[in-house]
Formats: C-alpha cells, sequence, structure tokens
C-alpha cells in the first residue's frame, strides 16, 4: 500500500517516514497518511484542529465526527478533548460569574453538538453521546437559524425597503397575492401558488423580497430548492430532499420522514410561509409526499387543516416548465439519434490543453483570482474526462501541490479477498473523490456532500483551497449567500453500494 503511494522512496525508512516522522511500523505510516482506518485517527484529527480552529468550529467537526464517521467510544474522544471544546463556553462562564460551572459549560456545549446532529435526523443517543439537559427556554437550532437577531431583522427591512418598488407589476402582483394570504388565518382555503416564468425573469429576486418581507418582522419563512445549485442562490436555502426529508425510493403513497413532534416537526407549524424554487424539476411523488406530511403536521393541532393542500401552509412553487423536457413513454421511434448540434455552432480545438489554456488563460496571477477562476469550468458527461481534465489543468496551476490519499477497504471480509487493493484505488466512482486527491492554494474546488446547508457547505458548493493541514483543508466560500465564509474541511466515510 506504501509502494502504491510513496514517490521515490529507497529504503524501508523511506516507506515508514511521514512529514519527517520515522514511523514505528509501516501500519503506524499507512494510518498517518491517511490510508488505513483507526479510532486514533478521531484523536488526531480534533488534536490538529487545536491549534488553529475555534471551540465553535471543532464542535461543529466534532458534530460531523458523530453523523458521518462515528467513533468507537464518542463520549470518550469527547472527555479527551473536553477542554478545548469548552473553552469559550468555560471563558464566558468566568466572566459572567467569576468560576467555571464543569456542568454548566460542557452541557451548553452539547447542546450545540446536539443541534448539529438533529439536522441529520440523529440523536445524542443514537451517537452514544449523553443526552444534554435543555432549557425550556431553550430552542432549537433549526429554529435559530430560521428567526433572525434584531440586527439582521432590520438589514432585512432596510433591504426590503430599497428593493419592493424595484419589482414590475408582475413581481408586484404576486408579492402583494401572497403577502395577503400570510396575513390570512389558515382557513379551509388553500394559499398555494406557481410562479412561472423564464430563467432571467426575476423569480429568484422575488422569492428574496417574499423571504425577507416574513423574516424582517420575526416570522419563520423556509425556503428550498430542487437541486442544491439552486438551493444555494436563496438565503437560509436547503435542498427539499434535506429539509423535508423525502425518501429516495418514492411512491404514491410515500410520505417524508418527518415525524410528528419532532424539532423539524415543529419548525414547519411554525412557517408562515414555504418557497419552492424549481419545483418543475421534482418527481410528483416527493410533491405528493410534502403534502400528506403537512397535511399531517398541522392536522395534528388542527384537525381541519388536514383536508387542505400543504396543510393550509402558504406555499410558493416556483419555476420554468420550459426547461423540463418532454418525455414520451414507448415512443418508436429513437430520436436521439436524429438530433444534432449545427457544426457552426461548436468551437473546434486541438486537444485539452488548447481547451484549458481558452477557458482559464496562461497568466498565474490571473489564476490565483477568484473572481477570474470561479465563474470558469471546463463541462463534459463523463467522469473520465472529467479527470484527465482536472488533472491538467492542476499540472498547469501555479503553486505547490497538496496531496491526500483516499482509505479505500470493502466491509465484507469474506469479500475483501476478491478486490485488491490497486484495485480500489485505481476506482473513482460517481460522487466520490480520487484516490489521489492532488490540491493547490488557490484552487477551485466543488463539495461533493452535504455537510452544514445553514454555513453553505452544500453539494455544488464552490470553495478556494486556502490553507492545507495533514487532515483539514481550511477554504472559503465562494458562491451562494455564504459567500466569504470560510470553513474547516476534513475526511468523511464514504460508502458506495454499486
Amino acid at each position: 500500500m506504501l509502494l502504491c503511494v510513496v514517490a521515490g522512496a529507497t529504503s524501508f525508512d523511506d516507506l515508514r517516514t511521514v512529514e519527517g516522522h520515522l514511523c514505528e511500523t509501516f501500519k503506524e505510516a499507512a494510518i498517518r497518511r491517511g490510508l488505513l482506518e483507526d479510532d486514533t485517527e478521531h484523536d488526531a484529527l480534533l488534536g490538529e484542529g487545536t491549534t488553529f480552529a475555534s471551540p465553535s468550529s471543532l464542535r461543529e467537526v466534532f458534530g460531523m465526527l458523530l453523523a458521518h464517521c462515528p467513533p468507537q467510544d464518542p463520549w470518550a474522544l469527547w472527555q479527551r478533548h473536553e477542554d478545548a471544546l469548552t473553552e469559550d463556553f468555560a471563558y464566558q462562564e468566568r466572566q459572567a460569574f467569576g468560576s467555571t460551572l464543569l456542568a454548566t459549560v460542557r452541557n451548553n456545549a452539547l447542546l450545540e453538538v446536539q443541534d448539529y446532529l438533529q439536522a441529520f435526523s440523529k440523536t445524542m443517543a443514537d451517537v452514544g453521546m449523553p443526552t444534554p439537559e435543555a432549557s425550556a427556554s431553550i430552542i432549537s437550532r433549526a429554529e435559530r437559524e430560521e428567526l433572525r437577531t434584531e440586527e439582521q431583522r432590520q438589514a432585512l427591512q432596510q433591504f426590503l425597503d430599497l428593493n419592493l418598488p424595484s419589482l414590475n407589476v408582475d413581481q408586484r402582483a404576486v408579492y402583494d397575492r401572497v403577502t395577503s394570504a400570510i396575513q390570512l388565518p389558515a382557513i379551509s382555503s388553500p394559499r398555494a401558488f406557481f410562479v412561472e416564468g423564464p430563467g432571467g425573469t426575476g423569480k429568484t429576486f422575488l422569492y428574496t423580497v417574499l423571504l425577507a418581507a416574513v423574516r424582517a418582522r420575526g416570522g419563520i419563512a423556509l425556503s428550498v430548492a430542487s437541486s442544491s445549485i439552486a438551493a444555494l442562490l436563496l438565503e437560509g436555502g436547503r435542498t427539499a430532499h434535506s429539509r423535508f426529508k423525502i425518501p429516495i425510493q418514492l411512491d404514491e403513497a410515500s410520505t417524508c420522514n418527518i415525524k410528528v413532534n419532532t424539532v423539524l416537526a415543529r419548525l414547519i407549524a411554525k412557517a408562515e410561509l414555504i418557497v419552492w424554487d424549481e419545483a418543475p424539476m421534482t418527481n410528483r411523488h416527493a410533491l405528493e409526499a410534502v403534502d400528506r406530511t403537512l397535511r399531517d403536521i398541522m392536522g395534528t393541532s388542527q384537525p381541519h387543516l388536514a383536508d387542505v393542500p400543504f396543510g393550509g401552509k402558504a406555499f410558493v412553487l416556483g419555476g420554468d416548465f420550459r426547461q423540463v423536457l418532454p418525455v414520451v413513454r414507448r415512443l418508436p421511434i429513437h430520436w436521439r439519434g436524429h438530433s444534432s448540434v449545427p457544426d457552426d455552432m461548436l468551437s473546434h480545438s486541438s486537444g485539452p490543453d488548447e481547451l484549458i489554456r481558452e477557458i482559464f488563460g496562461d497568466d498565474p496571477s490571473r489564476m490565483k483570482d477568484a473572481e477570474f477562476m470561479v465563474p470558469r469550468a471546463i463541462l463534459t458527461p463523463r467522469n473520465l474526462d472529467v479527470d484527465a481534465i482536472n488533472n491538467k489543468a492542476t499540472d498547469r496551476f501555479p503553486g505547490v501541490e497538496h496531496v491526500y490519499h483516499r482509505a479505500d477497504s470493502i466491509p465484507d471480509q469474506a469479500q475483501q479477498h476478491l478486490y485488491p487493493m490497486e484495485f480500489l484505488n485505481s476506482l473513482t466512482p460517481s460522487g466520490c473523490p480520487p484516490h489521489q486527491l492532488r490540491l493547490k492554494e488557490g484552487l477551485p474546488v466543488m463539495l461533493l456532500r452535504n455537510l452544514n446547508n445553514a454555513r453553505g457547505l452544500a453539494n455544488g458548493t464552490r470553495l478556494i483551497c486556502r490553507r492545507f493541514f495533514p487532515r483539514f483543508i481550511e477554504a472559503e466560500v465562494v458562491t451562494g449567500t455564504r459567500k466569504g465564509a470560510m470553513s474547516c474541511c476534513h475526511g468523511l466515510y464514504l460508502i458506495v453500494t454499486s
């Protein structure tokens, strides 16, 4: 395994040397390089994080570990790093009361971790952690994310005052109709709307104004979209599957995985407005599942709402059916073979090198400019071509290369002998990074998983690599409403089923 990744090794000591440290065993060297799984990796990850990350960022990392990479003994792991994980709460306690009460500090920190797990529909008990005591006055993280502070509400009101006059006649008509419906009680009459318009006609701007109108006065408005990319354009946006826990496998009787009286159910019940962008992209069974779930949630406290579409919620769907191509079932003729692109619309190149040079240029200083690089991309239908182009583009990008290796394994021990490690390393399944991830400072990258939607870390988010550590990558978000935010990214478990 080490022979496959250690370049230029001329002795066994070279294989056992990692970042200048001579390991006692080859296994230790493989673990240090991230090639093998080991519980000590969680310790090393948190220990490394304490050198540069804030306590709140470290708690978020701990929550990610519990949600995506559960350790063998999470409570013991917490206790070993408790001082770093609770440092800010301990400081606040000393400033307020002159001393530190460990039970209070620990409880406050665990409440934050619990809030993070709730975003993934998990509890502290599910991951082997003690459940913190929550005061009746404490609201959930989900509600805190949707309820704005006084300063944020003032900023939203200023945004509303500035942009409301900018709405055109059609946008203003929709705005007035929706806001009027929100003010009415959720009686037995539908309050569902569909905003239709071609791309570029201002639908997203209209949604932003509608959301601001509710949030500026302290109300809860939920914004979702059918894709991560569309969700990132909405303030507080989430994918519909993430927000409503829509099942992957759907049929005509499906419902969402939301139990009545849970944190998410209470948040949805309190929402005054729900906006769903790019709705035409969604499977009809997904929309019907959300409808049934909202009826169940709202019908619990108000039985008459169980018979009203979307439980009587002010529900705004939007999109452009022109962007959804028609599908003719059982078509007897293979029409795809008759489609073509006019030759005068194509720009031919002599190969990928010329294409990369045409898109990204040759000036190293421009390549380091995020404003220049982020809007540019090369699209191709095959992942194999994507990897080849990315490797060539990375070679041309200026700077020192940092390489991270994927740790591959087969869960079923009975089948492990059928798949040599070299073969596993050669695979790049859809939605997974390559075995050898090559990065440089200033290089644009894209997230492949939903990590923290509230911080803009969703599938499709683009970031710029800023700093590298053995187990962390510090990156800057450069797309969506969280543009400019810094994030600490670390390795996660990815399970491939096919």
